[in-house]
C-alpha cells in the first residue's frame, strides 16, 4: 500500500497489489493516468517505500534494506528507463552510457567505450554518440537513456514510458531490445506504458485501475490470456 498527502487530503496510490515477475520475462503494465503505475514501479524498483507490504527481489527485501544498501543493490542489478531521460547535460550521448559501467561497474576505459559505442550503434545513435543532449531530439534522449539502462546488463529493468517520445519504428526498436535482456540475459523487465502497440511484443500485461491490478493476461501468438489466479500472488 503507498499512499500520499496527509489528513483529510491523503490518498491511496496503490492499495493490495499482489504481483510476482518472473526471469526471462517482459511484463506491460497499463492503466490510466493516476492509476498508479508509475509509483509501483518506484516501488518495485526500491526509489520509493511503500506505507506497508514487502518488496523481495532476487532473495532479499528490498524493503527492509539500509538506504545505502538499498543504492548498492539497484547499482549491481537494476536498469533504469525514465520518462523525463535524467541525462547529464554536460555529458555526450557516449559518456552517458560510459559513465555507468566506469562508476557503477568497475570497467576499464577502453572496455566501457566498445561497450556504449555497441549498444548505442544497436538503437541508431551511432553518427551520434559525440552529441550532448541539448544537440539531441527527445526520441534520441529516449534511446540514449535506453542505451543507459541496457548497457551493463542488468538482472532487473525498469523502463516507465520508453516508446512515450519515439515515432513507432524507434519504439518498437526499443521495446524488443527490452525483451533481449529478458530473453538472452534471464533479466525481469517491467515496461509502464499507454501505448497498445507495445502489448503484443510483451510476455504478460497487467492493467492497473485505481490503484489495484484489474486484469494479469499471457501473450500468445499475439493475443491475450487470461493467466490463473494463482500467476497474480507475490510478495509486493
Amino acid at each position: 500500500m503507498r499512499g500520499f498527502g496527509e489528513g483529510a487530503l491523503r490518498s491511496l496510490a496503490l492499495r493490495d497489489v499482489s504481483i510476482d515477475l518472473l526471469a526471462g520475462q517482459t511484463t506491460v503494465l497499463m492503466g490510466p493516468s493516476g492509476s498508479g503505475k508509475s509509483t509501483l514501479l518506484a516501488i518495485l524498483a526500491g526509489l520509493l517505500r511503500p506505507d506497508s507490504g514487502e518488496v523481495e527481489a532476487l532473495g532479499q527485501s528490498v524493503v527492509h534494506m539500509t538506504d545505502t544498501d538499498r543504492e548498492v543493490f539497484r547499482r549491481r542489478h537494476c536498469g533504469f528507463v525514465f520518462q523525463g531521460y535524467n541525462l547529464f547535460p554536460a555529458l555526450t550521448a557516449q559518456q552517458q552510457v560510459e559513465i555507468v559501467l566506469r562508476w557503477g561497474e568497475g570497467v576499464g576505459a577502453r572496455e566501457a567505450a566498445q561497450r556504449a559505442k555497441d549498444t548505442l550503434g544497436l538503437l541508431g545513435l551511432g553518427k551520434k554518440m559525440h552529441l550532448r543532449p541539448w544537440q539531441l531530439s527527445g526520441g534520441e534522449k529516449q534511446r540514449v537513456a535506453v542505451a543507459r539502462a541496457l548497457v551493463k546488463k542488468p538482472t532487473l529493468v525498469f523502463a516507465d514510458e520508453p516508446t512515450a517520445a519515439l515515432d513507432w519504428e524507434h519504439g518498437e526498436q526499443v521495446v524488443e531490445l527490452l525483451r533481449e535482456s529478458a530473453t538472452k540475459e534471464n533479466a525481469t523487465v517491467l515496461i509502464v506504458s499507454h501505448d497498445p502497440r507495445v502489448t503484443p511484443l510483451a510476455d504478460r500485461v497487467l492493467f492497473l485501475a485505481d490503484g489495484k491490478i484489474s486484469g494479469d493476461h499471457s501473450i500468445v501468438d499475439g493475443m491475450m490470456e487470461n493467466l490463473p489466479s494463482g500467476a497474480k500472488e507475490a510478495h509486493g
